[in-house]
């Protein structure tokens, strides 16, 4: 993947845990597009390897992701990730976000459904959920 990126003129950076929060947040803070990419059937439907947490940490720096189809992703994040169905499509699909208006649509988007989830918006419900019981 590294060498076709590079072909068409995109870097390709990649993170391998174990990772610490502080790199974690780096290496959002170093990339432009995440890549969730997945080697399996993705003709099952039923294989549900993941929850959107991977869209939404991401979304929450204003970063897109390019992913192989997800059930877990469509649950909430339906249409705000671009989904491939091989290594040709990843590389076509983020060469269309290098389009600045795509690109901000879909930034956008994620980063203002991410702010749902953000901690000021959390710890009420944490607050009501004791009060009640």
């Amino acid at each position: 993947l590294r060498r076709d990126f590079t072909r068409v003129g995109l870097d390709f950076v990649f993170m391998i845990p174990p990772y610490t929060l502080e790199q974690v947040i780096k290496f959002y803070l170093s990339i432009d597009i995440q890549i969730v990419y997945r080697i399996w059937d993705i003709s099952d439907k039923n294989i549900n390897l993941k929850d959107g947490l991977k869209i939404f940490n991401a979304g929450s720096f204003g970063i897109p992701t390019v992913s192989t189809p997800e059930p877990g992703y469509d649950e909430e994040y339906k249409g705000l990730y671009l989904e491939v169905n091989s290594p040709t499509e990843l590389i076509t699909k983020c060469l269309l976000l290098k389009h600045k208006t795509l690109y901000q649509d879909i930034a956008g988007e994620i980063l203002s459904r991410s702010e749902i989830h953000h901690i000021d918006n959390i710890i009420p419900l944490y607050k009501e959920l004791f009060n009640d019981a």
